[in-house]
């Protein structure tokens, strides 16, 4: 447990820091396929939130199948996720980020083993999820910055 628990503690504070610098311009970058650097963050946000509320169901009846077609989500949510205000984006991404990583460090040991033989549902490293953002979002803002 503690290696994906350290593993989402710093890449959440990579996205505070990162968070902390952006500003609104920044947040209507463009990533490409119609994803702003803001929706981006809104994204996290959603996915984070998602797991967070399967945690509390699965706390109370057990783990369970919870299918979703993440490409259909994300392509219907996209213009949704972009008109959310840059105060917001920064708010619900680092509130549903720590929220999700402290649900994650109170886990018992038995719903942790029977939440990763469910890893298609939902992956306790969040980190990996981040990162996948993180890293194309500061690489257009460290183009932006040398052009």
């Amino acid at each position: 447990m503690e290696n994906y628990v350290s593993a989402n503690d710093e890449s959440r504070e990579r996205l505070v820091a990162l968070v902390e610098r952006l500003t609104d311009d920044d947040l209507a970058l463009q990533l490409g396929d119609g994803w702003t650097v803001g929706a981006v963050l809104a994204h996290l946000a959603f996915w984070d939130l998602r797991a967070l509320t399967l945690l509390a169901r699965w706390s109370e009846g057990g783990v369970g199948p919870s299918p979703v077609d993440a490409d259909a989500v994300n392509d219907a949510g996209r213009p949704l996720l972009r008109r959310i205000p840059p105060a917001a984006v920064r708010e619900i991404v680092l509130d549903s980020a720590r929220a999700i990583d402290a649900a994650i460090t109170q886990l018992p040991p038995s719903l942790v083993v029977d939440i990763q033989g469910h890893a298609t549902q939902l992956h306790l490293a969040r980190s990996i999820h981040r990162s996948m953002h993180l890293d194309p979002i500061e690489a257009r803002l460290a183009a932006r910055q040398g052009a």
